[in-house]
């Protein structure tokens, strides 16, 4: 999280980048869902088979050698001739997976429940990322139905911005989530340290995950943890939203939530309040993305105060009064764009997409061209070796089975409960 500090942020240096459209790019479409192996439809085949009188060897050996042709055409492995071809698009484990099919490598993130490693697939040599997520952590703190709501969610996501799902599995400690690999690092990185980016290149950004979340919200969600750590950037330098432990389908009665989750710097004054307003529904997550768009231009969140007590409670009660300071060089129109999306009554902020798209901060954005991910990236990071993890920071791996082992509930008879908890992985 960006924080307010002893260096007051600068304006970010012009590099001449504008938000544009690439004429040439071709609109991103759905990746083709890999269709049944040969031997699941030859498998097919034959009960059909058995049931109109009969199969012959004969016939057998033409349905597999059609169903192989068929296979070879429909499943276009990546070829590490092609440019950071080594990063998976699709995963060719077909048997049940489990941490036997990986070569784990570097750690390239971490947060409370576990950490993501790159990891290599043995059968084509092809890297993705591995989220491995300690059960005693999760059962310690309740977080069951956090975990059930990412796998699902996030495995019927299909959006140029949202990190893509391959598959989940378990053992005896962890639970794992095989993410696609995203090489660019984190957003965050690009305001470290009390840096900021110019209004245009923010622009870009910004556009990118107004879409990913819009897609979100169609789709039935809110995602509640909208910050810089949980967007990724792909080696071209677009954005992956990522991290959906905490989204999830709204009570259908009201709307309202009142669950505490989320990170304070970016949580809203209802969300904040949630036992004196009865809840609050999914629309946070443009105050979020409001928080975000003040960070991108910045360098800091809006409630965090230089030389000031940046506690939960402090930051509690600026956003109460929902004051919003900006540096000088902030500019009247994204100013404007900011207030009107931090506004503490619910009842005047910008709430809706239409209206978001609508302001004159985005007046440039061509949004139907933004969604089929032809924009160009203020930059990228090109053609990477295989396996690297450049972007991201250096970490250590942890020592999980000390950690593992502190689950209380494992001695008491819960060892039932976890694995029903966990059904489905």
């Amino acid at each position: 999280m960006g924080v307010g500090g002893s260096v007051e942020p600068k304006p970010a240096p012009d590099n001449g980048y504008v938000f544009r459209i690439a004429a040439d790019a071709k609109p991103w479409t759905p990746a083709a869902k890999v269709r049944e192996s040969s031997s699941a439809r030859c498998a097919q085949s034959r009960r059909r088979a058995a049931k109109i009188g009969g199969w012959s060897k004969a016939r057998y050996a033409v349905m597999v050698a059609i169903s192989q042709a068929g296979s070879e055409r429909e499943i276009q492995r990546p070829s590490f001739g092609e440019e950071n071809g080594w990063i998976a698009k699709e995963l060719s484990i077909k048997d049940a997976c489990s941490l036997n099919h990986f070569d784990v490598g570097r750690v390239v993130g971490r947060g409370a429940m576990g950490e993501v490693s790159l990891a290599r697939i043995k059968k084509d040599g092809t890297f993705v990322a591995l989220k491995v997520v300690s059960k005693s952590y999760v059962t310690q703190h309740n977080h069951e139905r956090h975990v059930q709501n990412e796998r699902r969610i996030l495995g019927g996501m299909q959006h140029p911005f949202v990190v893509s799902l391959f598959a989940t599995f378990q053992d005896e400690k962890h639970l794992y989530f095989v993410l696609e690999y995203v090489p660019g690092g984190e957003l965050f990185s690009k305001i470290r340290g009390n840096q900021c980016l110019a209004v245009e290149p923010a622009k870009f950004y910004l556009a990118e995950i107004f879409a990913a979340v819009a897609h979100v919200h169609d789709r039935g969600y809110a995602y509640r943890d909208l910050k810089p750590e949980n967007v990724l950037l792909d080696a071209e330098g677009h954005c992956r939203l990522i991290d959906f432990g905490f989204a999830r389908v709204p009570p259908t009665d009201s709307g309202l939530m009142l669950t505490n989750v989320g990170t304070p710097a970016y949580m809203s004054p209802e969300q904040l309040s949630r036992k004196k307003t009865g809840g609050y529904t999914r629309v946070v997550d443009w105050w979020a993305f409001g928080c975000v768009s003040f960070e991108l231009m910045t360098g800091r969140t809006p409630f965090s105060c230089k030389n000031h007590d940046d506690s939960h409670h402090a930051i509690y009660l600026r956003v109460m009064r929902g004051k919003v300071s900006f540096p000088s060089f902030v500019s009247r129109q994204p100013r404007d764009f900011v207030r009107e999306l931090l506004k503490p009554d619910v009842n005047k902020r910008l709430v809706t997409t239409a209206a978001i798209k609508a302001h004159a901060f985005f007046a440039t954005v061509d949004f139907k061209a933004v969604s089929q991910r032809r924009a160009v990236p203020p930059t990228a990071v090109g053609t990477l070796p295989p396996g690297d993890a450049s972007h991201f920071d250096v970490y250590h791996h942890r020592r999980r089975d000390r950690r593992d082992n502190k689950d209380p509930r494992a001695a008491d008879g819960s060892t039932t409960r976890r694995c029903s908890s966990f059904r489905g992985f």
